[in-house]
């Protein structure tokens, strides 16, 4: 019946598409520890904010003093809730810090603004933006702290790391979907129980694939989009997102090499 489920799920990628995601990103990225050297990353998300979009900082300032944005230790993960678009952020002690607030702010502006920057119809962009405005952090540190290096390359290549990861949880699903419809039914003896941990661990709902799927999608679109100067205005933000040919970055009718390095070093032309 799981199984089932998942499978009647409809696909935001094709096939084709899913199968060349996990091939770009399979690779042994090993995680990098981040440095500890940012006394106060609140303060400098909010000085990107500031600097970035004025009305942004404004609304982040609001959200804080009026308790819709909370930060707080005892959360498992951060999340935005889409429902009172109170956004609930989990820190960790090190300068990953000013990422995940820059990121997290990303969505609790997003579910804030009217109309929202991503509509619901296309929530699969949500990450898009989040990644969109991280890699906007990088440029800004990288043009007005150039002391952060260290954590910019970190955080480039952190993503990739679980993002290999993710493809890996993605493969195993699809494997196991492609069996169940071959078999109409699985036993014990069909699933490995590591295969299961792997996929298990996210904790997603029965759309798994997509939501999988958004991380990976999200670090190539969010770089094409800078690298391009695509976005114009942040309200046609799903617009410059859908006019971007996936495929054909993924397929290799683009330099592989150069698309991955784009994504670790992502630099305006």
């Amino acid at each position: 019946i799981f199984f089932f489920r998942i499978i009647s799920c409809k696909k935001i990628l094709t096939r084709e598409a899913l199968d060349l995601l996990i091939d770009f990103f399979t690779g042994d990225y090993p995680k990098e520890e981040y440095p500890k050297v940012i006394k106060d990353p609140k303060s400098l998300a909010l000085e990107f904010y500031k600097k970035y979009n004025k009305n942004y900082y404004d609304m982040l300032i609001n959200g804080l003093n009026n308790g819709s944005i909370i930060i707080e230790d005892s959360l498992l993960k951060s999340y935005v809730d889409t429902t009172t678009a109170q956004a609930h952020i989990k820190l960790n002690g090190n300068d990953s810090d000013l990422f995940i607030l820059v990121h997290e702010y990303a969505h609790y502006i997003d579910r804030n603004m009217s109309p929202p920057i991503v509509p619901d119809t296309y929530w699969f962009f949500a990450e898009t933006y989040a990644f969109y405005l991280e890699k906007q952090l990088e440029l800004y540190l990288g043009k007005e702290y150039s002391e952060y290096h260290n954590l910019i390359q970190a955080r480039r290549n952190n993503r990739m790391h679980y993002e290999s990861k993710m493809v890996a949880a993605l493969a195993t699903e699809l494997h196991y979907e492609d069996l169940y419809r071959k078999k109409q039914n699985l036993s014990a003896e069909d699933i490995n129980e590591s295969d299961m941990d792997r996929v298990a661990r996210y904790n997603f709902p029965v759309e798994i694939v997509n939501c999988l799927s958004q991380y990976p999608v999200a670090n190539i679109i969010s770089s094409r989009l800078l690298a391009n100067n695509l976005v114009k205005d942040e309200h046609e933000f799903v617009d410059a997102c859908l006019s971007i040919d996936l495929i054909s970055i993924l397929s290799g009718t683009e330099n592989k090499k150069e698309i991955k390095s784009t994504i670790k070093e992502t630099t305006k032309k």
